[in-house]
């Protein structure tokens, strides 16, 4: 459902993208790992697609999850 969509979903996304793993990202945005983790899975729920690839200690950016960053870059500016 895209009204689940919101502003919290799309920010931990970019700083994830951007951060490379959910530790960095947490401790930026002032929240547990496990917080920005439920975010994500979320996320990837309502766009119905995989947004990251999970490493061991990384996490990588699918084809789909460049997208979507791409496209809320204007948006979170």
């Amino acid at each position: 459902r895209l009204e689940d969509l919101d502003f919290g979903k799309l920010r931990a996304f970019q700083i994830v993208a951007d951060q490379g793993n959910l530790r960095a990202a947490a401790l930026k945005l002032r929240l547990t790992s496990s917080a920005i983790s439920a975010k994500l899975a979320r996320l990837e729920e309502i766009v119905g697609v995989r947004l990251f690839e999970r490493g061991p200690k990384s996490l990588t950016l699918t084809a789909a999850g460049q997208r979507l960053r791409g496209e809320i870059a204007p948006i979170l500016a």
